[in-house]
């Protein structure tokens, strides 16, 4: 945390391969947006949004990562992981809850109409649940993650490809 309590975030978001089990970034929003946003105790809401023009498009194991970008260092603020096979039905030991969003919601948002929500509460974000004095995330910490299912459409595509390519390269 930066000294006024605020944070200056930005996220990652992995996929797990099925062909080696190991986890790929296929977005890093510090890729895309280089003016990161200082966030500020008082302000209580944060909002990111994928900036690469095309979306992200995952399947499987997804965990999605957030920092805290100081002048020298970078430190994990929560992650947390989700399967893409439970994002529009979470079973109920799992937590979270998923809806579609309403049109008028969707235009709020400025996302395509069909776009669902998956929201989280504290004790279901690592490291979020571990504050149980509530020192860090308060009370009612909640992260809600808006996707957009691909009917018929399967796998991650290119960008494990290409992520998969990558590591090859430099192991």
């Amino acid at each position: 945390c930066d000294s006024d309590g605020g944070c200056d975030p930005f996220y990652g978001i992995y996929v797990v391969s099925e062909k080696d089990h190991e986890k790929y970034q296929v977005y890093a929003s510090k890729d895309h947006d280089k003016n990161i946003q200082h966030v500020k105790p008082s302000e209580q809401k944060w909002e990111g949004q994928v900036k690469n023009g095309e979306g992200v498009r995952v399947a499987g194991d997804i965990m999605i990562e957030f920092w805290d970008q100081d002048m020298f260092s970078s430190e994990r603020i929560f992650f947390f992981w989700v399967h893409s096979n439970f994002m529009h039905r979470p079973p109920s030991e799992m937590g979270g809850v998923a809806r579609r969003l309403t049109p008028d919601e969707c235009s709020k948002h400025e996302v395509p109409e069909g776009t669902w929500s998956l929201l989280l509460s504290k004790h279901e974000i690592d490291q979020a649940a571990r504050d149980k004095k509530h020192i860090a995330f308060d009370r009612g910490f909640q992260f809600e993650i808006f996707f957009e299912p691909l009917e018929g459409e399967f796998g991650t595509g290119k960008r494990l490809e290409q992520a998969e390519t990558a590591a090859q390269l430099k192991g």
